[in-house]
């Protein structure tokens, strides 16, 4: 019966519902979304990361610039909430942005918008480094990398965003505004967490706690603490560059 509904249909209804879940559980909670602030943000905790080269390269360089534009417009203020997407905004050809490839339904097709889960990711990474609180956060499905030498960042560290009702939301717990800036070049995208005092940077690790030739679990320590668990399928004979 569920294959019989028009996908575009699903797609609405799965949006509405994150609508109505919005407004139920985060109606006493504010989405960062001020401009301006006029604290001094001098001091940075910054992370770089390679963007692989593929043959959407330009197409996903276009949308990370496009995403990273409008992320670092915003302000966030002790205890608001940065959403991935109510900054965003939808990733669709009007709104300039360009098909890259992405993963849909275990397959890797091409997507408008493809390549922004980089974006989510090195956000989500340093993140947790700055020691903020991760409310919301999706994992991949399947680890496609045969050889580490060929990720962009550790297995544990993605997260993907899909538009509608998979986002990436992060609280500000520091007693300082907060901004995120990027520097998107053709290979590689550094990330700088602003705010008006230097953050202590936490350590993070991403550890296997669970390996198969099936699937994999990752464990994500920040500090002394186990803040998640990630559980992937290995597909990496059948989906060569998934994050690109």
């Amino acid at each position: 019966m569920k294959q019989l509904i028009p996908p575009f249909f699903k797609r609405n209804l799965s949006r509405f519902k994150r609508g109505m879940a919005d407004f139920v559980d985060f109606k006493n909670d504010r989405f960062a979304k001020t401009t301006v602030t006029k604290e001094k943000l001098n001091f940075s905790l910054k992370k770089t990361q390679e963007i692989k080269p593929s043959e959407t390269l330009e197409s996903k360089v276009n949308n990370l610039k496009l995403g990273a534009k409008k992320i670092q417009s915003i302000i966030i203020y002790p205890q608001e909430i940065f959403s991935f997407w109510k900054t965003v905004g939808a990733p669709n050809l009007r709104n300039g942005f360009s098909k890259s490839r992405t993963i849909i339904n275990g397959k890797l097709s091409p997507s408008t918008g493809g390549g922004l889960c980089q974006l989510s990711s090195i956000i989500y990474h340093s993140s947790l480094e700055a020691g903020l609180e991760i409310i919301e956060r999706h994992h991949h499905s399947v680890d496609i990398y045969e050889n580490e030498i060929d990720r962009y960042a550790p297995l544990g560290s993605d997260s993907t965003v899909v538009y509608g009702y998979k986002d990436l939301r992060i609280r500000n717990t520091l007693e300082s505004p907060i901004k995120f800036e990027f520097l998107v070049q053709n290979h590689q995208i550094t990330i700088c967490i602003k705010s008006t005092f230097e953050i202590s940077k936490q350590i993070t690790k991403f550890v296997i706690t669970k390996q198969s030739a099936e699937k994999v679990t990752i464990s994500t320590h920040v500090g002394k603490n186990i803040v998640c668990q990630s559980n992937y399928k290995n597909q990496a004979l059948q989906l060569f560059e998934f994050f690109r």
